[in-house]
């Protein structure tokens, strides 16, 4: 799907059958399997491809493999996966308790492994000396600069692919190449990404919280912001970005819409405004407050509202099943 607002590639469907001939044999090693990495682990293996995922904690690995089964129980309510979809899909996936197991013959290997470098780069160590010189190395880091402190025999093959949660879901993975990354490199993994319907957006270099967590986090220091200052409410808040952003940033960007409204317009409107938006570089009292009192959001059963008794797993679920619906309708547009 193409508009305005750029290029779509939106997907939720199986393509077991359909991967372009360079991709068709790969193997994909995935190193994590918590949050993340299980969930890019499922992207790949619905998608034909056979995939191991590993993790040093054997709990870790068990876990994953009960999260993956319910991601698939969720696509079959939702009439995404048929069956034999899931069993295929299943029997794709390996669960290696050993790295050099995992890694072996793999085409790439994507990192998801905690945000401490010194993990990472215990990690990479090993990964230079198990992985052969044709397999290319992606972190799925969502701030850290690896180019700092990661050092590979073959850098022109190292890059990040910053993928979002849930990850079998969502169809943006960012891609931000290193000052030694190979131009071939992003191509292949753009080529790759999109052959799974993901949306590749790449970074020209490294530059912190890359473009969606940046753009994120200037909304949310605003509307924070707005709520220390009693100007509305945190309820007021969300339904306004639902009700103007969810309809217009399904199909065009904000670019895309500067480009409609006339970028005159956004030249006076950013004059008059952008002095007088917030600039601090510290969370809002409102964050701050919210996080004293122990009140983060779903996984603690409170935060700006009540979660009740709620079995946060289907909290999730309701919510997997509104991205799902949106990624449908996105479709149609």
């Amino acid at each position: 799907m193409q508009n305005s607002g750029g290029k779509f590639n939106f997907s939720t469907g199986d393509r077991a059958n359909s991967m372009p001939a360079p991709f068709a044999d790969w193997k994909i090693a995935v190193v994590g399997a918590g949050t993340m990495g299980h969930g890019i682990a499922l992207a790949f293996a619905r998608h034909g491809l056979a995939v191991s995922l590993t993790d040093q904690d054997p709990g870790q690995l068990k876990q994953a493999k009960r999260l993956i089964a319910a991601h698939l129980s969720l696509l079959a309510e939702m009439a995404e996966i048929s069956a034999d979809q899931i069993e295929q899909t299943q029997s794709r996936l390996a669960y290696c308790p050993s790295l050099e197991d995992a890694v072996r013959n793999a085409d790439l290997v994507i990192e998801a492994v905690s945000e401490t470098p010194d993990v990472k780069q215990s990690l990479y160590a090993l990964l230079d000396n198990l992985c052969s010189g044709e397999t290319l190395l992606a972190s799925n880091t969502s701030a850290l600069n690896i180019y700092e402190f990661l050092t590979v025999s073959r850098p022109e093959r190292l890059i990040i692919t910053h993928w979002f949660n849930p990850p079998h879901l969502m169809p943006l993975v960012e891609v931000v190449p290193g000052p030694r990354t190979a131009p071939q490199t992003v191509e292949t993994i753009k080529a790759l990404l999109s052959a799974l319907g993901k949306t590749p957006a790449v970074l020209t270099r490294y530059v912190p919280g890359f473009i969606i967590n940046r753009l994120a986090m200037a909304i949310m220091r605003e509307a924070s912001y707005m709520v220390d200052q009693g100007w509305t409410s945190p309820e007021d808040i969300d339904a306004a970005v639902i009700a103007t952003f969810g309809p217009r940033y399904a199909f065009e960007g904000p670019l895309g819409l500067a480009e409609n409204v006339g970028w005159d317009v956004i030249r006076s409107v950013l004059t008059f405004l952008a002095p007088r938006l917030k600039s601090d570089s510290e969370p809002s009292a409102f964050i701050d407050g919210l996080c004293a009192e122990g009140r983060l959001g779903v996984k603690a059963g409170r935060g700006i509202r009540d979660y009740g008794d709620r079995d946060i797993r289907e909290i999730q679920n309701e919510r997997n099943r509104k991205i799902i619906r949106m990624i449908r309708a996105v479709k149609n547009v």
